[in-house]
């Protein structure tokens, strides 16, 4: 993971910058770093202009005043969302909330910063771009563009990629910006001094946050809620889930209740061949069913049929149909299986076009 702004250092770069404004050889050093490291290189805040803004400024939008703090204010900070949920410790901005200072793509520069640099950029006869790509300058071209005449600037560019300005540049250096800054104050004789936190002008002007304000409670409790919204949310998801209920039973249609022909044949003839008679050619009457065995020696002797009664047998009667076969004994109907199953297969479909006409209906 990388190191927050609040753990960085300023580099050697920015020392031996630091070092030749002490000397009087660089006037003002425009910016367009957030990270606050020429500030804390011991440059003096009248001497620099940073555009995009500071991560460790934060300014009240009614009376203007700023505050330095000890740690990054854009920890809630978007596009154009810039409240810092800290407010002015100002009596007449009645606790205003403050404003952290950082620009981000698409929106406008500080118009006192802008005047600023504009000023700054007419009055020099050297501008040195060092680490700047070049492309972020749409806005305030008058940065590297050339004063009006008889005033003339003098353009250097330090990078190692390629830039759009380096035709315009009477001297374009491919180089880190540490290096050729630390041989350019080796030249001038001068010695940069080493980081030391005691003269870090962001520890030295950081003010802490006013206790017990209104927003600091606000975001406090609103806080504290978050946590208990989530510690509900967890235990939700630890509980076990109910059951899913079933789906509700569908009812059965009419057409799907009534009962297939081929079933019906099929029992029908197998009704008929159960009441067919022997080869006598009598039927056996339920009277004259052999009795069950009394014991288990008599059940494993083979049984023997009594012959029918004369009383009790009749002649089987032929099909009304009139179809040649003869009528089945348990129909009532006086009909062979085939002629029933025919008439079952009739019924059938009588029954499934009535629950059509009904659903239809």
């Amino acid at each position: 993971m990388g190191q927050s702004f609040a753990e960085t250092r300023p580099t050697s770069g920015h020392l031996a910058l630091a070092a030749l404004l002490r000397k009087g050889l660089v006037k003002h050093v425009i910016s367009q770093n957030v990270d606050g490291l020429h500030l804390r290189s011991g440059i003096a805040p009248a001497k620099l202009c940073e555009l995009h803004g500071n991560v460790f400024r934060e300014r009240c939008p009614g009376c203007g005043k700023e505050y330095m703090r000890s740690f990054d204010v854009t920890g809630k900070s978007a596009y154009h969302r810039h409240g810092t949920e800290r407010a002015c410790e100002h009596a007449k901005c009645a606790r205003t909330e403050l404003r952290d200072t950082i620009v981000y793509f698409g929106e406008k520069i500080a118009s006192a910063d802008l005047v600023t640099a504009q000023e700054q950029s007419e009055r020099c006869d050297l501008a040195i771009f060092v680490g700047s790509s070049l492309k972020v300058l749409q806005h305030y071209k008058f940065i590297w563009q050339q004063p009006p005449k008889p005033q003339r600037k003098r353009v250097v560019i330090v990078n190692l990629q390629p830039t759009p300005k380096d035709r315009a540049a009477e001297l374009k250096i491919n180089g880190r910006c540490d290096a050729v800054l630390e041989q350019l104050a080796t030249l001038c004789e001068l010695s940069p001094l080493p980081y030391s936190p005691a003269k870090d002008e962001v520890l030295k002007r950081a003010v802490a946050p006013a206790p017990g304000s209104a927003l600091a409670s606000r975001a406090k409790r609103q806080d504290e809620s978050e946590e208990e919204d989530d510690a509900e949310a967890q235990d939700e998801l630890e509980a076990p889930a109910p059951p899913a209920p079933l789906p509700p039973l569908r009812a059965l249609s009419p057409r799907m209740r009534a009962p297939s022909p081929r079933l019906m044949a099929r029992a029908s003839s197998i009704d008929s061949v159960k009441a067919s008679p022997p080869e006598g050619g009598r039927a056996l009457s339920p009277a004259a069913a052999p009795a069950a065995p009394a014991s288990a020696a008599a059940a494993a002797a083979p049984k023997k049929r009594k012959a029918p009664s004369a009383a009790t047998a009749a002649a089987p009667l032929k099909c009304k149909a009139k179809c040649g076969f003869f009528a089945s004994a348990d129909n009532a109907d006086g009909l062979c299986s085939k002629c029933c199953a025919k008439r079952a297969e009739e019924m059938a479909q009588w029954h499934g076009a009535l629950s059509k006409k009904r659903f239809s209906t």
